[in-house]
C-alpha cells in the first residue's frame, strides 16, 4: 500500500465534497416517525372452546379472546346475538368495551345460559361481534354452539 501525501488545501477540497455529499444524501432521505404512521386498528377474535353442552337451567362459559393486530393502542366495542331467545337467555359478556395495545390481547368471558325445561338438543349460536371504537371499519366475529345435554353434570365448564 502506498501513501500519498496531499496538502491541507486539497485535503479541504475533499473534505467540503465529502460534506456536500453526506449533505445530498440526508435531504433527500424519506424520515418517517411515528407520528407519520397512520394507525391501523386491525382486529381479530376467538373463542374457546366453540362448542359446549349445558344442563337446562345452566349456563357455559366461554373465553372470547380480542386480539389487537392493528400498530397502535385501540378500543374494542364487543356485542352479542343469539340465535334461540326463546329457550336461552341473552348471553352475556363479561367486558363489552377493551382497551388493547397494539400487537396485545385481552380475554373476557361470555356466559350462555339454557331456561330451565328446556328439551335436550336445543342449539343455540352465539355470534360475537367485534368493533374498532376508533375505526368502525376494522370489525371481526365468531361464533359458539350451545347445545342442551342429557348428561347429569354437562360437559365443559358447564356451571
Amino acid at each position: 500500500m502506498e501513501v500519498i501525501k496531499i496538502d491541507n488545501k486539497v485535503s479541504n477540497r475533499i473534505c467540503m465534497s465529502l460534506a456536500i455529499v453526506c449533505s445530498i444524501i440526508l435531504s433527500s432521505a424519506i424520515v418517517t416517525s411515528a407520528a407519520d404512521v397512520t394507525p391501523t386498528y386491525n382486529v381479530t377474535i376467538e373463542a374457546s372452546p366453540i362448542v359446549g353442552g349445558v344442563r337446562a337451567g345452566n349456563s357455559y362459559v366461554y373465553n372470547i379472546t380480542v386480539n389487537n393486530t392493528g400498530n397502535t393502542i385501540g378500543n374494542y366495542a364487543i356485542d352479542v346475538t343469539d340465535s334461540d331467545i326463546t329457550n336461552f337467555t341473552g348471553s352475556v359478556l363479561g367486558d363489552t368495551i377493551m382497551e388493547i395495545n397494539n400487537e396485545s390481547s385481552a380475554v373476557t368471558a361470555l356466559t350462555v345460559s339454557a331456561k330451565t325445561g328446556v328439551t335436550v338438543g336445543t342449539v343455540d349460536i352465539t355470534t360475537v361481534n367485534v368493533t374498532s371504537v376508533e375505526n368502525p371499519i376494522y370489525t371481526n366475529s365468531t361464533q359458539v354452539r350451545t347445545t342442551v345435554n342429557i348428561t347429569k353434570h354437562g360437559f365443559g365448564n358447564n356451571k
